[in-house]
């Protein structure tokens, strides 16, 4: 591949596919998005710019990406030139053939048939040195040998370099409990262990939190020009690091800002979270409870009251309004509440609420009469569903689904009910961006048939002024020349003079008029443009958005599956991805699963299947 040619836009994708920084897929959606905005608004952007708009690289990566490709481009630059010098006609030129591979990691040597020339070895080793090459020479009897019977068809390697040796992919080391909200251990009849409730971990500012690490390093080579040729680049895996915490100069360690409690953000960021503690409840003595860090009940949120934060440790939650970022943990019961949380619930129980959690959803007890949405698992340790709709992702575990008197419950797993929700969301507003920019270039369609109508009638209104200036300075040369040679001016030519002259200001009046609208519909044509710009641009990144969700969620699997270690009562409607039931008879000791059962092509067939529980 001659990477002179390519354009500074491919040589960075090229770039970022080899050094792993991106996939393919990602590429070529990052250029469909390029292509899309520059068909829409004529402007052409990065391909750097659109990848960071769609997250896929941060800056540290794109900087890295450049640097590289400055290195590139200087390199090609001076093999074009090698290139060109090997290219111009060269005096006592020798009487054999010196091939270096494009990488200079090897060379041969090719000789006529029988040497007619009768090359020595003095020659080769010459013709070596005036080239620079210095490393991995071959040895003189080898080349001696070769000398003597010379195969045309066959060069002789006369250096090779060292290869690089590529070192481990780099990973992360994290120096604190990860997963400190542990949601316990299952037994093997169901129960949950719930005395390993797991402690916060805190940190003191400056103390280190994670580091990129390598069991092995790459070792560097040698090319036969004896330079060093880097180890091939591994994956890099960035420290991604959010509010609370720094990251060290060469990327490699990430450090405690503040005091506070560690802890992977949804996004994958490493965050240090302050906690508030509230002595009591959250009630009229506190008020709505607002904080960026871990709130720390040590009593109950009650009824009516709103708290909104990265996390939350209570006793108790009665009917109140909880809105975090990351885990919820309630010692006791959940009753009448709404719920939405980024990461992980746990709870004694659940009444009466309705929850959406992106992580995993443990409850001791029993949850009754709710609707909970989780994009992980959904575990009933020692209790019972009753009367509940539940939608989890990772699948349902539980000790009872429902009694002989209670209502039926509705239970959904394998469906990412929030990724849909998400998806609709941003389709709307695709719909609207799509149907403002219609509206927009309607409007500048009429704007610009308005703009050209006056520049048209402009001309028009010129050239009847020129006219009339011309007509009105004949007339004045005239009565000039009668008034000169005494000569009486008739009345009607002084009047013509007048009417012309209230013509031309008539005139002149509408020429301003005319190029104030020209002006008008300039600006607003250029107000219009930029509307419109901005309309395509967050529609080609909603687009972009859509189809990173949906990628996300069809790479993060879902689990079809439902186990019950009790009793699942008859009437209990069970959904999975592709087809549904409603059970006909309590079943006992099961294992609920979507499975495909046959089809071909792009029809295939799917059925619940109940099995024993292991």
């Amino acid at each position: 591949m001659d990477h002179s040619r390519l354009s500074s836009d491919e040589l960075f994708a090229r770039i970022a596919v080899g050094g792993s920084f991106l996939d393919q897929k990602q590429v070529d959606q990052a250029r469909m998005l390029q292509t899309l905005v520059l068909k829409r608004s004529g402007k052409q952007m990065k391909l750097e710019k659109i990848m960071l708009a769609l997250g896929v690289l941060d800056q540290e990566q794109v900087d890295t990406i450049l640097r590289m490709q400055k290195a590139m481009e200087a390199e090609l630059a001076a093999e074009e030139q090698r290139q060109a010098d090997k290219e111009a006609p060269a005096k006592d030129e020798p009487e054999f053939e010196l091939v270096i591979g494009d990488d200079f990691m090897q060379a041969w040597i090719k000789i006529p048939a029988g040497n007619p020339g009768k090359v020595d070895l003095a020659g080769v080793k010459k013709e070596l040195a005036a080239n620079g090459i210095v490393h991995g020479l071959s040895d003189d009897a080898v080349i001696e040998a070769y000398l003597e019977d010379p195969l045309p068809d066959l060069p002789l390697p006369v250096a090779r370099g060292t290869e690089p040796v590529a070192g481990d992919p780099m990973e992360i080391v994290y120096h604190f409990d990860t997963d400190p909200m542990r949601v316990g251990t299952v037994k093997e009849d169901g129960t949950m262990d719930w005395k390993d409730r797991g402690t916060l971990p805190q940190v003191s500012p400056g103390d280190l939190l994670a580091e990129k690490v390598t069991r092995k390093e790459g070792r560097p080579g040698t090319d036969i020009l004896g330079r060093p040729v880097p180890p091939p680049k591994t994956k890099d895996i960035v420290l991604r690091c959010g509010r609370g915490v720094e990251r060290s100069a060469d990327g490699r360690k990430a450090f405690a800002k503040i005091g506070g409690s560690p802890r992977i953000g949804p996004d994958g960021k490493l965050l240090v979270i302050s906690t508030y503690t509230v002595n009591g409840d959250i009630g009229l003595e506190t008020g709505h409870v607002e904080f960026s860090g871990l709130i720390d009940v040590t009593g109950t949120v009650q009824t009516g009251f709103k708290v909104k934060g990265h996390g939350l440790r209570a006793n108790e939650i009665q009917a109140a309004e909880i809105k975090l970022e990351g885990d919820l943990i309630c010692m006791g019961g959940i009753y009448g509440a709404r719920i939405e949380v980024g990461g992980k619930l746990r709870a004694s129980h659940i009444h009466y609420s309705r929850i959406l959690a992106a992580g995993d959803l443990v409850v001791e007890r029993e949850i009754f009469d709710s609707d909970i949405e989780t994009n992980g698992r959904c575990v009933i340790g020692g209790g019972n569903i009753m009367s509940s709709r539940i939608s989890a992702k990772k699948g349902i575990q539980a000790m009872d689904v429902g009694t002989e008197a209670a209502k039926a419950s509705f239970l959904t797993v394998g469906v990412d009910k929030m990724v849909r929700r998400r998806v609709e969301e941003l389709k709307q507003r695709l719909d609207l961006l799509e149907k403002n920019s219609a509206d927009l270039e309607s409007e500048i369609a009429a704007l610009q048939d308005r703009y050209e109508k006056a520049g048209t009638e402009l001309g028009k209104v010129a050239q009847q002024q020129d006219r009339c200036m011309v007509e009105k300075r004949r007339l004045e040369e005239q009565v000039a020349a009668h008034e000169k040679k005494g000569r009486p001016v008739a009345g009607s030519v002084r009047d013509k003079i007048e009417h012309l002259d209230r013509q031309y200001r008539a005139l002149d009046a509408r020429v301003a008029e005319l190029m104030d609208r020209e002006d008008v519909c300039r600006q607003q044509m250029a107000d219009k443009t930029k509307e419109l710009e901005a309309a395509v641009a967050e529609s080609a990144l909603i687009q972009a958005r859509i189809e990173k969700l949906l990628a996300e969620a069809e790479e993060d699997r879902p689990v079809p599956i439902i186990k019950v270690s009790g009793t699942i009562y008859s009437k209990t409607k069970i959904e999975g991805p592709h087809t549904s039931m409603v059970l006909k008879e309590n079943q006992r000791h099961v294992r609920i699963a979507e499975v495909k059962e046959g089809g071909s092509g792009k029809m295939s067939i799917y059925a619940l299947k109940i099995t024993p529980l292991r």
